[in-house]
Formats: C-alpha cells, sequence, structure tokens
C-alpha cells in the first residue's frame, strides 16, 4: 500500500478501493436497482477524511447507491472507509442515469 511520509495511507488510494468496491459490489448483486448503473463511468468523485488508516490496518467498505433528490438524472455511489469500526474516510461516485451529448455551437 502506499503511504504519505507520516505513514499513512495515500489518500490518493481511496479513489482506487471506491472504484474497486463498487465493481466488487455491481458484480454480486449489491445496488439494487442501481446495480446495471454501477459499471457506468464516473463523472465526479468526491473523498473527505475523517481519520487515518496506516499500513497492516484491515480496511472495511460499506457502500450503497442513492438516487440523489434534488436531480433524478444522477446516481450517487457512496462509500464508509472504516478501521476498527470508526468511520477514516467517506466518499462517492456520481454516474449519469442517461448519458447526455454535449453540443458545441461554432
Amino acid at each position: 500500500i502506499d503511504c504519505d511520509s507520516l505513514g499513512h495511507v495515500n489518500n490518493t488510494m481511496y479513489g482506487n478501493l471506491a472504484e474497486e468496491a463498487r465493481d466488487f459490489a455491481a458484480t454480486h448483486g449489491g445496488y439494487g436497482k442501481f446495480n446495471h448503473l454501477a459499471k457506468k463511468e464516473a463523472m465526479e468523485c468526491m473523498i473527505s477524511y475523517d481519520g487515518q488508516a496506516v499500513p497492516r490496518d484491515e480496511i472495511t467498505v460499506k457502500t450503497w447507491a442513492q438516487q440523489l433528490a434534488d436531480n433524478s438524472e444522477k446516481v450517487e455511489f457512496r462509500f464508509d472507509f472504516l478501521v476498527r469500526e470508526k468511520v477514516v474516510t467517506r466518499s462517492s461516485l456520481l454516474v449519469e442515469t442517461q448519458r447526455q451529448e454535449k453540443v458545441s455551437k461554432l
């Protein structure tokens, strides 16, 4: 595992871990009615840090999906990363339910 100079798990790893957890959950039907969207490319990734994991910590990932209340065309895949039952990082990946083509005017 990649670590920073203080011996903490490098924060850049959480984006990769979220993608791996999403793929695993989708493969096993973990997102219910949103499962078909779990393989779509994420258009946005948000990560917040509430603590630190260090090498050899066992990280538990809890994940779920929810449709955004303010925009029914987007689904958010959420992740809590826990060490010893305490959330150390929260992450979300945003996916559009329908691909929207960008139109440019000349």
